[in-house]
């Protein structure tokens, strides 16, 4: 097997709760990384202390660094310009590898020394009682991946250090999508994209993962953002004659933007009505109807494995409909 060098980077900010479970899952790994940088993100709880106490335990393998600009692209950032191995394996101070994960994708290198991005599926669970949420999966062709969010995640993937450099390193104006904003970089520049289908990373999600969010400002960000994705996608479509998947992400840039009205009803905020205009969001009632169910079952049906979630979704649906007529006045309106 060729010998490759990897780098473990995880950002930490206030991740006390996690911290030891995302550490430990890197000194179980079967192929060890050749350095693990800890990234301390402005924390303000005993993090600092749990990193200290690692660094002492492996001062050969273990170092912090320091990032005061705030943001987990700013860290790894840091830690990207810090790393000294080849290849990088971000790690999210809340997930887990499972113990064969670099090894198994070192050997996939070995087969593949011309990749210059591994992308590789992973299971969503919850963090707060380990139920199984989703998979997130991969598909061997990039213009499908980029489209449907099927290229992995920035923890399941594994990344060249030098082409992440040749990027400019990850945007530190984004918060959320950022592997899809550098994934569409990496495909523009004809990097080689090696598709892994073992599953070895678990993503623990929370109710306040960015994902996940309830504060209207901070999804209204996240939105923005795949909007921003979604714009920058069409254009590189359209210049590799991709015109199929055009219909479906226009459709995507609707559904993100009604499921924004829809969950938090801002309508009179005038970010909101300058975001529909920027980016050209027209009305479509079906998929406004769609959108609704959708949210609605998501936000308010919270057993969905008892047979009484059909029930319960009906009255939700109903009991909300105001929500519903209020985005299609709005939408119609404006």
């Amino acid at each position: 097997m060729q010998l490759v060098t990897i780098s473990a980077i995880i950002p930490v900010f206030n991740a006390q709760q996690t911290l030891r479970r995302a550490v430990d899952s890197l000194l179980k790994q079967t192929c060890l990384p050749v350095e693990i940088i800890l990234v301390d993100n402005n924390s303000t709880d005993s993090s600092p202390a749990i990193m200290e106490e690692y660094r002492r335990r492996y001062p050969d393998l273990i170092s912090i660094i320091h990032q005061p600009v705030p943001g987990a692209n700013a860290a790894r950032n840091a830690g990207l310009y810090h790393a000294g191995g080849e290849w990088i394996q971000f790690l999210d101070a809340d997930d887990e590898l499972m113990p064969e994960k670099i090894k198994h994708q070192a050997e996939l290198l070995s087969i593949h020394p011309e990749a210059d991005l591994i992308v590789a599926p992973a299971r969503a669970i919850s963090g707060i009682d380990g139920t199984f949420l989703k998979e997130i999966r991969v598909v061997e062709n990039v213009f499908t991946g980029l489209c449907y969010s099927q290229l992995g995640s920035t923890i399941s993937n594994l990344w060249r250090r030098k082409t992440l450099l040749g990027c400019g390193g990850w945007d530190e104006s984004r918060t959320s999508s950022q592997e899809y904003f550098m994934m569409l970089s990496l495909v523009e520049k004809d990097c080689v994209f090696v598709t892994d289908h073992g599953t070895n990373v678990l993503i623990y999600e929370y109710p306040e993962s960015v994902s996940k969010s309830f504060d209207v400002d901070q999804d209204l960000r996240i939105v923005t953002n795949r909007l921003d994705y979604f714009e920058l996608l069409t254009g590189f479509l359209k210049e590799k004659n991709q015109h199929r998947f055009l219909l479906y992400v226009e459709r995507m840039k609707r559904i993100n933007f009604y499921a924004h009205l829809i969950q938090f009803g801002d309508f009179t905020s005038p970010d909101v009505a300058a975001i529909r205009h920027k980016y050209r969001i027209p009305f479509r009632f079906w998929d406004i109807l769609t959108t609704y169910c959708h949210r609605t079952y998501a936000l308010h049906v919270p057993d969905k494995s008892s047979l009484l979630k059909y029930p319960v979704f009906v009255v939700a649906f109903f009991s909300h409909l105001g929500r519903l007529i209020q985005t299609i006045r709005f939408l119609k309106s404006t």
